[in-house]
């Protein structure tokens, strides 16, 4: 009896024992919870209303802990504590077109637990995202920005101003031209608005002032001498007429275009564009040395104004040692022509033009400018050969005409042609002086234009022979 209490007294000792070791180990595992486990924001990072317990968290714990956030976007303060302790977490704003997510881990010695983080994606547009602007200058129109957060709205074009860059939220913002659109082409400019990372475009054109026709002096086609000019014109879109005029650069100084077209509308005539769309401009009575600027403003058949063009040339000085030829003689046979030249040092070469008739009278109207530029076309065609000599020359008559014209252009050492041609003209009134007297000084007009068909056709009548 004994042997068995003693037993059973060991027993209950042992299971004691184990039971007590069993209930220390229980008491001493880690533990970890928190008082909510998702948290969703906004695009601008703040707490949306169905988040329960906003951005506020209480860890309990048995042991210190440590919070990470998976996310640099997503912070979390503070980064430790103890049980009982609250942490907060924050969101940037999401500048992404993309709704994203965070994990954030709260460790308590061997035991975690996580919180799961949300944030809308970023939100921008612009309406209406095209504007079309008048002609005129101080022309507005608005675009409305909706977007989450801050944006910026950037323009480079020069001629735009807008009335804000930069903003929070649902913002209006206004586009103001700066200038006219002195242009016949639709201008165009974009307006860059950025949130964060989305970035979006106002598309901003402004009306032209004018319609697309145009008369275009080609300057460096041009022939300019001394006291004249012949300028080629050529043509863009439905011209119906235009014109053209000449002022000295300084008499027209700080003109705008609206004036300069009040000027030469009102006190020149008008001109018709050539059947081959391509005239010549002439004029003369200008100084030497000086400084021009050669007007164009084209119309359509409905009156409506191209832009003013407009190109500067300077005519050459006179100098006395130019490349020169002389015409010493002539003689009107009857079925001949026949004169002499002489070209002086400074000629190294001169291409010559002879015709007679109603060419012959073309030829007289015209300034000396205009007679160089058929010359010269006659050089490039290869109509004209040079002549490097001195002589005499014959071609033949019309019968019973009256009327003869010759000119020379002479070139210099470098091919350079003179600044002044060289002609000669006789008429009926020199018919009745026996012999004929050489005339070289002949009464020209102010101005006209001859089409390139005309120059061509009083090209192709000269024909001039070597006696």
């Amino acid at each position: 009896m004994r042997t068995k209490n003693y037993l059973l007294s060991l027993l209950a000792v042992m299971t004691a024992a184990v039971l007590s070791v069993g209930m220390a180990s229980c008491d001493d595992e880690d533990f970890v919870n928190v008082t909510q486990n998702s948290i969703s924001f906004d695009a601008n990072g703040d707490i949306l209303s169905g988040s329960y317990g906003g951005n506020k968290i209480t860890v309990n714990s048995n042991t210190a802990w440590t919070a990470v956030s998976s996310e640099e976007w997503c912070k979390v303060s503070p980064a430790s504590g103890n049980n009982g302790d609250q942490l907060t977490v924050t969101a940037d704003p999401n500048g992404k077109a993309e709704e994203r997510n965070c994990t954030i881990t709260i460790t308590a010695g061997s035991a975690q637990t996580a919180i799961s983080v949300s944030q809308q994606k970023g939100s921008l547009s612009v309406t209406p995202s095209d504007i079309n602007l008048l002609k005129n200058a101080n022309s507005s129109a608005s675009f409305t920005i909706n977007t989450s957060g801050l944006w910026t709205a950037e323009c480079p074009a020069s001629w735009l101003n807008l009335s804000s860059k930069s903003g929070d939220g649902r913002t209006t913002v206004t586009v103001t031209a700066l200038s006219d659109n002195d242009s016949a082409e639709t201008r165009k400019a974009i307006v860059t608005v950025k949130s964060g990372e989305i970035v979006l475009e106002v598309a901003v054109s402004q009306e032209p002032k004018y319609v697309p026709v145009y008369a275009n002096a080609n300057i460096d086609d041009a022939v300019i001498l001394t006291s004249s000019y012949a300028i080629p014109i050529t043509y863009e879109g439905d011209v119906s007429y235009y014109y053209g005029a000449v002022l000295s650069k300084s008499a027209s100084a700080g003109w705008t275009d609206d004036k300069v077209v009040s000027e030469i509308t009102s006190k020149f005539s008008a001109d018709k564009p050539g059947e081959d769309l391509q005239d010549v401009i002439y004029n003369t009575g200008f100084s030497a040395n000086t400084t021009y600027i050669f007007f164009t403003v084209a119309f359509n058949a409905k009156g409506e104004q191209g832009p003013l063009k407009r190109v500067e040339f300077t005519t050459p000085r006179k100098v006395s040692n130019r490349p020169k030829v002389t015409y010493t003689s002539i003689t009107a046979w009857s079925d001949q022509w026949e004169w002499s030249t002489v070209k002086n040092a400074f000629a190294k070469r001169y291409y010559m033009i002879a015709v007679d008739d109603v060419y012959a009278m073309v030829y007289s109207i015209l300034p000396d400018a205009a007679v160089a530029y058929n010359i010269r076309e006659g050089v490039k065609s290869g109509a004209l050969s040079p002549i490097v000599d001195s002589g005499t020359w014959y071609t033949d008559r019309t019968p019973d005409t009256e009327y003869f014209f010759s000119s020379c252009w002479a070139q210099g050492d470098e091919g350079t042609f003179a600044s002044e041609i060289d002609k000669l003209y006789v008429d009926p009134s020199m018919f009745s002086r026996k012999p004929l007297l050489l005339q070289d000084s002949i009464s020209e007009p102010k101005g006209g234009i001859i089409s390139q068909k005309e120059l061509r056709e009083a090209l192709a009548h000269t024909k001039v022979y070597m006696k």
